[in-house]
């Protein structure tokens, strides 16, 4: 699509997405995740997983 101009095929740590990936010749790009620590923290993390099964 001429209009496109970005996007995102997901797994940018997977090492057999990441070369599938690799074929477009996009130009790399840093991406940043946040983590926060702590009791309640890893209780609503460990919620949410359990949630989303």
């Amino acid at each position: 699509m001429a209009s496109v101009d970005t996007y995102d095929l997901m797994g940018a740590n997977t090492e057999r997405i990441c070369r599938y990936k690799s074929k477009f010749g996009a130009d790399l790009v840093p991406y940043y995740t946040v983590e926060s620590e702590g009791a309640g923290m890893k209780a609503a993390k460990t919620a949410y997983r359990l949630m989303s099964r």
